[in-house]
């Protein structure tokens, strides 16, 4: 069986792939909560704007027709 084992797959190759899967998890984690605090910033900020021009709490259609292409 050792003629059919895989050279390039032992121990150090196997930590370095995995620790590598780790790095892009996490790097791929933080791209979706930063994407995630952008749009809540954007959602806030545009309700107190709202707020501040017409005196009233905005709908939530008129939020999804102002947001709509800022936030997808």
């Amino acid at each position: 069986t050792s003629d059919n084992r895989n050279p390039w797959f032992n121990e150090e190759n196997r930590i370095k792939a995995h620790s590598e899967s780790i790095k892009t998890h996490v790097e791929k984690q933080n791209r979706i909560r930063k994407i995630a605090e952008t749009n809540n910033k954007i959602l806030s900020d545009f309700i107190k704007l709202f707020y501040n021009l017409n005196n009233r709490q905005p709908m939530e259609s008129e939020i999804i027709d102002n947001l709509k292409d800022k936030i997808e």
